[in-house]
């Protein structure tokens, strides 16, 4: 059995919300915009009787665009390109 697939996220521009870390509290900030960035993954999952391995590329559009990354919330990138692997037996 084997699935193969492609997750596709994205933010319009918006004012994110900023984050105080010494305090562990967002609060409302309306002078940075974030800008509309989307964010392609790829998967595949396969399974041969008991054995089961999981494959994940994620931000796989990092550096197509003249941004090069996105932001989760004013201040905090979001995650670079990466590779991740799950196995199962």
């Amino acid at each position: 059995q084997s699935r193969i697939g492609a997750d596709m996220t994205y933010n319009t521009n918006y004012f994110a919300n900023a984050y105080f870390p010494l305090t562990g509290q967002f609060y409302v900030q309306n002078t940075q915009l974030t800008k509309f960035y989307p964010v392609f993954d790829v998967w595949a999952s396969f399974k041969i009787k008991t054995f089961r391995i999981f494959l994940k590329v994620e931000h796989l559009n990092q550096g197509w665009q003249k941004q090069r990354n996105y932001y989760n919330f004013y201040d905090y990138p979001g995650v670079q390109r990466s590779f991740r692997i799950g196995i199962s037996w």
